[in-house]
């Protein structure tokens, strides 16, 4: 029997558990049939789940599924690590059929829940007064058989006092030889004549809400200590194999030759089979270590001619390829992508997008499990100067007025983003000293005039303009008196 708690990415306070089971036949050493619910259960953070009332409610009982068929498996739902309110519900799940090998209880997406395999795992047992303390070295034997088959390392911590069902201080997995009433909170419905005891694990998503797969952070295995005298010893190294891979993330097949079969009996493999292997290897050290990248520290500033240039050291991460963001720390939203923690904005698009002249820029680290995200820090941008009036360009044929140019202070950047310009000119044309009589208005830079018909061409303006930039104040200049000639 399995269980495995996980935190829904919805509902991010609750931890799932699947109960599964492990048992003997019902007679003779028959070829092993299940005979209690077994499907593997893909990405079950999917499934609805709805909050009960504060009593804790039992995990329903599962019919048994028939070969090549979806069957419903129970999931217990604790809002807290320590279950202090449940309900239940039931998600889809197809059972591994002979041939497959092997399956997973707990998916993120493709991804299959498991350990740091780069962290050694601590391991503790509580007889609870039950005459079974013999079964310790085999207990270490089949740590050592998943040690060989995953590369993860385990170290037996001793004995614990801790109640079924309760984590225990400087464990990560505790293993209980419990009576049928001393494991009731684990074995649930399903403590019958036949069951020889329940496994799982408890699993959190890692990174933040939505970014990484699951990670067991409790593994919680209750054996039947009054089965364990009548087993064979074949039967007892299957049946504490078959109970730490659920503990590993491995779920129910039916093919017999398997550890994780939901049946023990003389005729079970006592070893792990190539399908148990396999699935395994997929949650071992081959897969890499398990790790979220380190926070990355406050962002630097420099200021250049031309950009603001943000940066923050390397961080690093032992699961994969760290990735950077630089993100508004107030809105969330992306600025710039990156594979280096280095990101150049240029200063005219600072000033083009007020939100970013006073800004807290954050830079966000991430890998294949999760992100973690950086402290921020205030950026204001320094003011800019008007450096050039608009130049005038008159020909025989036109006069326009060009754009303003802006500095911003202390570098030699010029852009014209950012910059307002209120205020009419009059423009009146002469031929030489004689008024035409032909009058029209610039309303900016930017704007031009045709003519046509006109030798020895002056302009006379009238009038002023408003340069403004948003936090520096404005600039008005009087342009009344000034005469432009043709080219």
């Amino acid at each position: 029997m399995a269980a495995a708690r996980h935190r829904h990415p919805v509902l991010a306070a609750l931890a799932a558990v699947v109960t599964l089971g492990l048992v003997v036949p019902a007679v003779g050493p028959q070829p092993a049939v299940p005979v209690a619910p077994a499907p593997a259960v893909v990405a079950a953070h999917d499934a609805p789940l709805v909050v009960a009332a504060r009593a804790p409610v039992a995990p329903v009982s599962v019919p048994e599924p028939s070969p090549g068929t979806a069957a419903s498996v129970t999931v217990r739902v604790f809002r807290s690590a320590a279950g202090a309110e449940t309900a239940t519900s039931t998600v889809a799940g197809a059972m591994s059929m002979t041939g497959r090998h092997y399956a997973f209880l707990t998916s993120w997406g493709a991804l299959p829940a498991r350990w740091n395999p780069c962290a050694p795992l601590r391991w503790k047992v509580n007889y609870l007064g039950n005459r079974v303390t013999a079964e310790l070295p085999r207990l270490k034997a089949a740590f050592a058989d998943v040690t060989r088959a995953t590369g993860i390392g385990f170290v037996y911590a001793g004995r614990t006092t801790a109640a079924v069902g309760r984590a225990a201080a400087g464990a990560d997995i505790v293993i209980w030889f419990a009576t049928l009433r001393q494991g009731a909170s684990m074995y649930g419905s399903h403590a019958s004549r036949t069951l020889l005891g329940v496994g799982g694990h408890t699993d959190w998503p890692l990174g933040d809400s939505a970014g990484g797969p699951l990670v067991p952070q409790r593994g919680e295995v209750a054996f039947v200590a009054s089965k364990i005298p009548s087993l064979t010893a074949r039967e007892r190294t299957n049946l504490y194999l078959h109970e730490l891979g659920h503990v590993m993330n491995l779920g129910h097949v039916l093919d017999s030759t398997q550890v994780m079969n939901p049946s023990t009996s003389t005729r079970s493999p006592g070893r792990f089979g190539v399908g148990d292997r396999n699935g395994l290897a997929l949650l071992g050290i081959a897969q890499g270590c398990v790790s979220v990248p380190s926070r990355p520290s406050s962002p630097r500033f420099t200021l250049t001619d031309d950009d603001l240039v943000i940066s923050a050291p390397r961080v690093t991460s032992p699961a994969g390829r760290v990735t950077y963001v630089l993100r508004d720390a107030v809105t969330r939203s992306v600025i710039q992508r990156s594979t280096i923690p280095t990101f150049m904005i240029a200063l005219s698009t600072l000033l083009s997008h007020r939100s970013l002249r006073d800004a807290a820029f954050q830079v966000v680290a991430s890998n294949w499990v999760g992100q973690a995200a950086g402290s921020s820090r205030i950026y204001e941008l320094p003011g800019s100067d008007l450096v050039a009036l608009p130049r005038f360009v008159a020909t025989s044929g036109r006069i326009s007025m060009g754009d303003a140019q802006l500095r911003i202070r202390g570098t030699t950047v010029a852009t014209s983003d950012g910059l307002t310009v209120t205020g009419t000119l009059t423009v009146s044309v002469y031929q030489g000293d004689v008024a035409s009589g032909m009058t029209f208005t610039l309303r900016g830079p930017g704007d031009s005039m045709a003519l046509s018909g006109f030798r020895d061409v002056r302009f006379h303006l009238s009038g002023t303009l408003t340069y403004r930039v948003a936090g520096t104040g404005s600039q008005t200049v009087d342009y009344t008196g000034v005469v432009l000639t043709t080219a």
